[in-house]
């Protein structure tokens, strides 16, 4: 469970939580950018198979997102694709209860690894217009943008896990101005008519008060994102003053950090100046964006270690293989080669190492080791197995058979013994290297074949 308590996000106990992880970029894009009408977009997710579409996600993707201690996945999703308007456009394999199911069973997936999932409304349409691109349009629209959250918070009010992020990236420069940008934050609260640059025509956006409205109008209680203006780069002392009233009293405000010149707040004393400035008044922050271009990672070491200082959420961009065929680069940036957890040099190298080492310093708790089978304690067979499993999700395990040492595992183990007296113990270790220090203790006797003893 995450919910927020004053300033800070807390979980299921009480117990301040940091959510650090990271982006899983494809489900904003790849159910509507390709083919026409009616048949556009050529999968649900992009990777890892690209052979055949995605309409779901290994359960090995989650195991070695455990491996680098991550603990929140942003799943950026597709407005259009949820509602399946405009009608006749998209492949009923990638839209409408499609897509919709496979949202939900991925975010399902996760929690049930123990992994918290931020669903992030990353591509919108602008009125009537079809953005069938997923461009970045200034924000929903006063239609299809609450229908859409009405939707998704309707399917999910009762994951526990989840918390949602409102609208990716809301930009108003067609407005204009300087700061404190007056126009901008009167059109984020509250909606305005907007022409943004493109071929999308001037439409009637929604406010952020109107997207509150939607998903409470669902009976959902869960913690909501609301990022601020100049694509989530740009807080401060406007973001409280245009805050909605939220009945659940569960609001974030959401940042995007990324080094200048595509940031528009990159070194400490902005960080101090505007993110304090939110926590003063009550709210926590979550970094839902935050990355470095080119491969490098010595802007992202700066914000991380800074946000760890302050217990600052933080979720990078972006879990996307680079090996071929993947069209993703280290620069894009992504964190990963492989989709079996191998980083990408030295960008996700230095985010995975930074991960667990913070995961190091904020578990001290060992797992518990849970028996879930294996021989009787007086039995024939010379050959035994034992199943275990760990009270934290992303352990691994070692096991010993009598005066052995121990070893790396994998339940079920399968072990050939001979007759007589027999002890297997298995232990857990989490991601963060604690050790179960009271082992799964299996004791038998292997009787000989034909007697009694």
């Amino acid at each position: 469970m995450v919910k927020v308590q004053g300033a800070q996000l807390v979980d299921g106990v009480g117990a301040p939580l940091q959510l650090r992880g990271v982006n899983r970029s494809g489900g904003e894009f790849a159910c509507s950018v390709t083919g026409a009408s009616p048949n556009r977009g050529y999968s649900i997710w992009d990777g890892p198979r690209y052979d055949a579409p995605n309409v779901s996600q290994p359960p090995e993707m989650a195991v070695a997102m455990l491996s680098w201690g991550i603990n929140a996945v942003r799943i950026p999703i597709n407005a259009n694709c949820w509602t399946n308007q405009p009608a006749n456009s998209f492949n009923p394999a990638f839209a409408g209860a499609a897509y919709r199911q496979a949202v939900i069973d991925y975010i399902d997936q996760l929690g049930a690894a123990g992994i918290y999932v931020i669903v992030d409304l990353h591509a919108v349409s602008g009125g009537a217009y079809p953005n069938f691109e997923a461009s970045i349009l200034p924000m929903p629209d006063s239609v299809d943008g609450p229908a859409a959250w009405a939707g998704v918070a309707g399917a999910l009010k009762d994951r526990t896990h989840v918390v949602y992020d409102l609208y990716n990236e809301p930009n108003f420069w067609e407005l204009g101005g300087a700061p404190p940008y007056a126009a901008q934050w009167a059109c984020w609260a509250g909606g305005c008519m907007i022409d943004p640059n493109g071929p999308a025509p001037a439409y009637q956006t929604a406010g952020m008060q109107a997207l509150v409205n939607a998903v409470r109008s669902t009976g959902s209680t869960q913690p909501l994102m609301l990022g601020g203006i100049g694509y989530a780069s740009i807080l401060g002392a406007q973001w409280p003053a245009h805050v909605p009233n939220d009945p659940a009293k569960s609001l974030i405000a959401s940042f995007h950090n990324y080094p200048a010149p595509v940031g528009g707040c990159t070194d400490e004393a902005c960080w101090n100046a505007s993110i304090a400035t939110i926590r003063d008044a009550g709210y926590p922050v979550v970094t839902g964006e935050v990355g470095q271009f080119e491969c490098g990672h010595d802007y992202l070491k700066r914000y991380l270690t800074w946000a760890d200082a302050r217990n600052i959420s933080y979720l990078a961009w972006t879990w996307n293989e680079t090996n071929p065929p993947s069209s993703w680069t280290c620069a894009g940036p992504s964190v990963i080669r492989s989709y079996d957890g191998t980083p990408t040099e030295s960008y996700g190298r230095a985010y995975r190492d930074h991960l667990l080492a913070r995961l190091a310093q904020v578990d001290r708790t060992p797992p518990n080791t849970v028996k879930r089978a294996g021989p009787k304690k007086r039995t024939k067979k010379r050959k035994v197995k034992f199943k275990f499993a760990s009270t934290e999700p992303g352990s691994r395990f070692e096991c010993k058979l009598d005066r052995e040492r121990y070893a790396s595992c994998r339940s079920p183990v399968k072990r050939k013994v001979k007759p007589g007296k027999h002890k297997f113990l298995a232990r857990a270790i989490d991601a963060a290297g604690n050790v179960d220090p009271t082992p799964a203790r299996w004791k038998f006797k292997v009787k000989p074949r034909g007697g009694a003893r």
